[in-house]
């Protein structure tokens, strides 16, 4: 294990790993690399847009045959999306996406290695119309076909292939039916749903191999197909790859992605004036480590022995010290009022300090006798979440930062 998992830079070591292996390969991606609907927010518009064209830059980097254009990915309309696409190899695809009544991404691709031609369709569920709506173009509303239309258009595209995949950004539920009466696919990769482990051994639906590449990028998906001597397809075995410490950091994509943490770098401020900060769920402010020494010398002594003084140090370490999404978890009170803003105007807050565990603690600097927050495991898990902290056990790591009793 490692903290934290996944990143594109051990996907290219993977990917590398197995073009090595002297096996033709065809990489793809089911949709949402830009954004999951749930997590997108006009707080971090200029830093979505930033990372969308990287992602894009590094799918191409790294031979990505196709991308399924999913609902996330739509976030700032169609034109936006194909116009950073523009010029590279990786090729968007979706049967699904309508934008002013016209297909703005072709329905499907041709793809050829070690002889093999391999079509690859992709859509989107058709429950993400409204959402799709809402982020359109001006003048050009965008909506989703019929997922079963969708499905037997890119089928028709892709006829001549001697392997027919589908990439099918929809509920799993929903797709299980569909393929059952849809037949023709020979393998359909999901993504979307956000509660599902990916299973890469492949299971039927109706004659169709169906896989769930999972969600949060920590593992990768890896199907090999094997075919008999008049070309074809006669099995096919699936694996998830974890991408933990074992598979190295590529150089290739830490350039990339040290242009990226530049960009939003030279754009923080800008970045930092779309997040609002809002008075905390307790307490009017904070107050920072520094109001708490004079009167708990002990328990800030005990706090700066622990890895929580030293958790804005590690962003600085890995240059990620201007990186916004980093800040919640790796500073005292961002976002909140009172809390820090920027290392520039706020570096005393710049740590996890006392009140990033009790809560806001201004009114308690004040009048000393009035209550105060005592954290519980919920403390904890707002930051320490399977994809940044894959070995969190509450118990294990509480005695790491507990301090003495206050009196």
């Amino acid at each position: 294990m490692s903290n934290p998992l996944g990143g594109l830079a051990r996907r290219a070591s993977f990917i590398d790993s197995v073009r090595q292996e002297g096996c033709g390969v065809c990489i793809v991606d089911a949709g949402d690399f830009i954004a999951r609907e749930g997590r997108i927010s006009d707080k971090n518009s200029i830093q979505l847009r930033i990372a969308a064209e990287f992602m894009l830059q590094a799918m191409d980097r790294l031979g990505y045959a196709a991308a399924n254009v999913g609902e996330g990915d739509l976030v700032f309309g169609d034109s936006f999306l194909a116009g950073i696409a523009e010029g590279l190899d990786v090729q968007l695809v979706s049967a699904s996406v309508f934008a002013g009544g016209a297909r703005p991404f072709a329905p499907a691709r041709m793809f050829t290695t070690a002889g093999i031609t391999i079509g690859i369709a992709g859509i989107a569920w058709e429950g993400f119309t409204p959402y799709v709506a809402e982020h359109s173009d001006p003048g050009r509303p965008m909506a989703m076909a019929a997922t079963a239309d969708a499905m037997r258009e890119g089928l028709e595209e892709i006829a001549g292939a001697d392997v027919k995949v589908l990439l099918a950004h929809a509920p799993l539920s929903e797709l299980r039916i569909l393929l059952a009466d849809i037949p023709g696919y020979d393998i359909a990769i999901a993504g979307h749903d956000t509660n599902m482990e990916p299973f890469a051994e492949p299971e039927l639906a109706g004659a169709t191999r169906l896989v769930n590449r999972g969600w949060d990028g920590t593992h990768a998906g890896r199907l090999d197909l094997t075919f008999d001597r008049t070309g074809a397809l006669i099995a096919v075995a699936g694996s998830a790859v974890l991408l933990d410490a074992a598979w190295p950091d590529h150089p290739d994509m830490l350039t990339l992605h040290a242009d990226y943490l530049a960009r939003v770098a030279a754009a923080l401020r800008d970045i930092l004036a779309e997040y609002p900060v809002s008075p905390p769920p307790t307490g009017t402010r904070y107050a920072g480590v520094q109001s708490c020494v004079t009167c708990h010398p002990v328990q800030w002594g005990s706090w700066r022995q622990t890895t929580h003084a030293l958790a804005w140090q590690t962003l600085v370490e890995r240059s990620r010290d201007y990186d916004p999404e980093c800040f919640a978890c790796h500073t005292n009170g961002f976002q909140w009022t009172g809390g820090f803003t920027l290392y520039e105007d706020t570096p005393a807050m710049a740590a996890v300090q006392c009140e990033s565990c009790h809560g806001a603690g201004a009114d308690h600097c004040d009048a000393p006798l009035l209550p105060y927050s005592r954290p519980g495991e919920a403390a904890c898990l707002r930051c320490h979440v399977p994809l940044h902290s894959p070995e969190f056990d509450y118990g294990t790591y509480l005695p790491k930062v507990a301090h003495p009793k206050a009196p």
